[in-house]
């Protein structure tokens, strides 16, 4: 695993545990929690700049199959910290879009050249993913749903489809 910040790394471990798995996490030093070598096998702690580094980790180890769990802030990759890794230069200067999605996209196409099957990281921990359909006790109504799709729209800046303006659901 290259584990990231954040909750899900751990909580992926715990599941893998429980699913009898043999865990090596790749930490990223100053983004992964110290906790997390409680619930691992194994771990290996590395600097942004040594991102080479982790395919000879998972090569020496035998892993053939990782998952990412966690973030990475991506702000990091644009430091002297992660300047200092021509591996990652390299990856960005090859990036016309610098978006995180972006980013780690490429880096997962990297992680797939280098003969790792990247698997979802979201294998092992189904009981923990809500199921398909509502949240709530009751399903929300038509008019309900018009509110939701607007707020939903204006969130992400779509202004078109918004059917119920006039009553002012949308707002302006």
């Amino acid at each position: 695993m290259i584990a990231g910040n954040k909750r899900f790394p751990i909580l992926f471990c715990e599941a893998a545990k429980r699913k009898n798995y043999y865990v090596v996490a790749v930490a990223i030093k100053n983004d992964t929690s110290r906790n997390l070598k409680n619930f691992v096998d194994k771990i290996y702690w590395i600097d942004l700049n040594e991102f080479p580094r982790m395919f000879d980790i998972f090569k020496n180890e035998g892993i053939k199959q990782i998952v990412m769990a966690g973030q990475i802030n991506p702000y990091r990759l644009f430091t002297k910290e992660a300047d200092l890794s021509q591996e990652i230069n390299n990856l960005l200067r090859g990036i016309q879009d610098k978006r995180a999605d972006t980013i780690f996209g490429a880096i997962a196409e990297r992680i797939k050249e280098s003969g790792l099957q990247l698997m979802d990281s979201t294998i092992l921990i189904e009981d923990l993913l809500p199921k398909k359909g509502p949240l709530t006790k009751k399903e929300p109504n038509f008019d309900e749903w018009e509110d939701i799709y607007c707020k939903i729209n204006r969130f992400f800046g779509y202004r078109p489809g918004c059917g119920r303006q006039e009553k002012g659901n949308c707002g302006s």
